[in-house]
């Protein structure tokens, strides 16, 4: 559907892992 954005699944900024030490909502550039 168009209200889909881009497939992040392999962006290890959205990795759990990574996103416990920069959570998305102190990220200062979003895609």
């Amino acid at each position: 559907p168009e209200w889909i954005g881009i497939e992040v699944s392999d962006d290890p900024r959205y990795f759990n892992s990574n996103l416990v030490q920069h959570p998305y909502s102190q990220w200062l550039h979003r895609i």
